[in-house]
């Protein structure tokens, strides 16, 4: 029953013309509910769990500006859509450089883009030929999910100067040709070295060049020409000529008209050049510095600049009356964020003012007012460290206290619980090094006097038997002398009882004798009389 259910609903999606349908309830009619025991429903919606990688990463460049950016795919197929991207980039294929940027958060952008300033503010020695890698992540934070990074993409900074900008032409006033005007802005990573000039007539389907025209020139006048309406090119050219970059704005179209000359005089209204090559630096505890050149195209001298640096259109500040070729803006009148700035010149006597310049752009970020915040911020934990660090100290002092008092009144010792065990184990060591000293004299007196008994126990045992003996000694002596002085015998009162009867014994065995002699002769008188002495 599953491979039928399955195959059908998997027949129905099968159908082109149901690719964007969707089945939303089914019925299922069992009539014999003995046939199967459980039944289970899965439903896949085809997406793949967390967040996608971005695909089809690819460089894109502006030869004019110098500028470098990067477009991507945003994934899809997954369950988490990417909040925004990070952009990472290096200059050695991320061996020892890896630096990265994000897209505005929910933006939706899938492109970013380096200028000139930035790059060159990171990699402080990029020139022509050096190789820019390239990579991007998908990133939810909110969700904290992370795509891997896409394969690195490549760009290699080509040899190839701005194009020209405000190209304009003029009929030379003598009727000799035409003179062409324009301004080089040296925007690009190269610089000219030359110029060429590309026409075309309207009845041409090919350019004709007149090529080798001077690297620093700002003007060239053609003279081979004829009346009728010709499209003109200028290309800034390096490589010996080999490499040429059109005009910024595209060709120019201009009607010869055939004209005799006369002596008219023509007056050539009063023009000025925009500012030339600003550059925008960062300036440490100061502010923003703006430098530019002046103009080098018009007939007029400028008095005055204009500065204008915006984030949008909508939020642009303009700084006027400038009389210098620089300017510095304090950090206070320029939030941290990302700018573009751009001048333009003023000349009050004819009251013109020249196109902008060039726009460069830098991401501004007063590193000072970092540092104070960080220093102040550091400063604060410090302190909170040190109060938490001091109120900690008082609460372990005051427990080691509580813990002297409690042991003080338990065992007689003013002291820690640490201080109280290491003593207890201390005093336990050293008890079981006496009691193990105390039973090594023991075994060695057991085998030296018979007695199992300590050194301190065996000269108390011997003292006392000392003593003992003494007092035994002392005891016989006192009947000695008194039965020296009755019998003349210096002897205690056992061995005066024992001679005694010995020579009672004595005594009669000798009066037996004198009774019954052994030759049986009669000697009882004999020795009447005498004393029997015994020694």
């Amino acid at each position: 029953m599953f491979d039928t259910f399955y195959k059908s609903f998997t027949d129905y999606n099968a159908v082109a013309e149901n690719t964007d349908k969707f089945i939303t309830k089914f019925v299922i009619d069992l009539h014999d509910w003995s046939s199967f025991d459980d039944m289970y429903f899965q439903y896949d919606d085809g997406l793949t769990q967390g967040i996608g990688a971005p695909t089809g990463l690819d460089t894109t460049q502006n030869l004019h500006s110098g500028a470098v950016g990067v477009t991507w795919t945003a994934p899809t197929g997954y369950t988490n859509t990417p909040e925004r991207y990070a952009v990472a980039f290096s200059d050695d294929n991320f061996q020892t450089t890896n630096f990265a940027v994000a897209t505005t958060t929910n933006s939706g952008d899938t492109a970013y883009t380096f200028s000139k300033q930035y790059l060159l503010s990171t990699f402080t020695d990029l020139e022509v030929g050096d190789t820019l890698y390239f990579k991007v992540r998908s990133d939810d934070d909110t969700n904290s999910l992370y795509s891997s990074w896409t394969d690195v993409v490549t760009y290699t900074i080509p040899d190839v100067a701005s194009g020209v900008s405000t190209l304009t032409a003029n009929q030379d006033n003598q009727y000799q040709g035409v003179i062409f005007y324009w301004t080089q802005p040296n925007t690009g990573w190269a610089t000219q070295t030359s110029y060429k000039l590309a026409y075309k007539d309207s009845d041409d389907t090919e350019f004709t060049y007149v090529t080798g025209i001077s690297a620093d020139a700002t003007n060239y006048t053609w003279t081979e020409v004829l009346e009728d309406t010709y499209e003109f090119y200028i290309y800034a050219c390096t490589q010996n000529g080999s490499w040429c970059h059109g005009p910024q704005n595209g060709p120019i179209t201009v009607q010869i008209a055939a004209t005799t000359p006369t002596t008219t005089t023509t007056t050539i209204p009063p023009s000025l050049g925009p500012p030339m090559n600003p550059v925008v630096t960062q300036e440490y505890n100061v502010g923003v510095k703006v430098d530019w050149d002046e103009p080098n195209s018009g007939n007029q001298t400028a008095e005055s600049y204009e500065l204008y640096y915006r984030t949008s259109a909508e939020d642009e500040i303009k700084v006027d009356s400038i009389t210098e070729t620089e300017y510095t803006i304090p950090y206070g009148n320029i939030p941290n964020g990302d700018y573009t700035f751009s001048i333009r010149a003023y000349d009050s006597d004819n009251s013109i003012f020249s196109g902008y310049s060039t726009e460069p752009t830098l991401t501004v970020f007063n590193q000072k007012a970092q540092d104070d915040w960080e220093a102040a911020e550091a400063a604060r934990k410090a302190e909170e460290a040190r109060i938490a660090a001091e109120k900690a100290e008082q609460e372990r002092l005051a427990e080691l206290q509580r813990q002297r008092d409690k042991n003080l009144s338990e065992t007689g010792y003013s002291e820690t619980d640490a201080e109280r065990s290491a003593r207890e184990q201390r005093e336990y060591e050293e008890e079981q090094a006496r009691l193990k000293a105390l039973e090594e004299e023991r075994i060695r007196n057991s085998d030296e006097t018979g007695y199992y008994e300590t050194d301190q126990e065996r000269a108390d045992r011997e003292q006392k038997e000392y003593e003992e003996e003494q007092a035994r000694l002392a005891a016989l002596e006192r009947p000695r002398v008194k039965n020296e002085a009755e019998t003349g015998y210096y002897e205690t009162d056992a061995e005066r009882s024992e001679r005694e009867r010995l020579e009672i014994e004595e005594a009669a065995d000798f009066n037996y004798k004198r009774r019954v002699p052994e030759d049986g002769s009669d000697e009882q008188g004999r020795g009447r009389g005498e004393r029997i002495e015994k020694t």
